[in-house]
């Protein structure tokens, strides 16, 4: 279920990086992490997801479990479809969102943060971002104060 962080690199292969290395003992068929905050029911879908993927499945997001919801995007005012999924409530008073943008379009994941009250964009893993910005920083120079203030709206 990791695909998703491929980031158009090649995955790991899991039987051959990981079960060579270190075999399969078992399978746990409890999601401890969901029943520890009373989610089990959502844990039990999203192992069932697991096991369909496993499978080469497709999965129906639009009939998935009622903590994660998919909303369809396109067609002629993109943008404003977006937004409006962007600007979905949590479903209880201290939860959040996740909202997954496009991976090689941090400028437009900044772009839609900034534009949806209360939320941020994280950086890459590989702080792609923010190691090109240190890298082209000349401390010399009579701008640098004003590029590195600049830093904030670029990252």
């Amino acid at each position: 279920m990791q695909a998703i962080f491929d980031f158009q690199e090649k995955l790991a292969d899991w039987d051959e990086h990981v079960c060579k290395h270190f075999p399969l003992v078992g399978e746990l068929s409890t999601p401890w992490r969901w029943k520890n905050f009373e989610e089990e029911e959502c844990g039990r879908w999203l192992l069932e997801v697991r096991k369909k993927l496993l499978a080469v499945e497709s999965i129906d997001l639009a009939s998935a479990h009622a903590n994660a919801s998919w909303i369809q995007t396109g067609g002629k005012d993109e943008h404003k479809c977006r937004l409006e999924a962007c600007s979905t409530r949590a479903p209880n008073p201290n939860g959040t969102i996740l909202i997954i943008g496009d991976s090689k379009n941090p400028q437009g994941q900044r772009q839609f943060a900034s534009q949806t009250p209360g939320a941020t964009a994280v950086e890459s893993v590989d702080l792609r971002d923010l190691v090109s910005f240190a890298r082209s920083l000349d401390l010399k120079s009579k701008k640098a104060l004003l590029r590195w203030s600049s830093l904030p709206k670029n990252l």
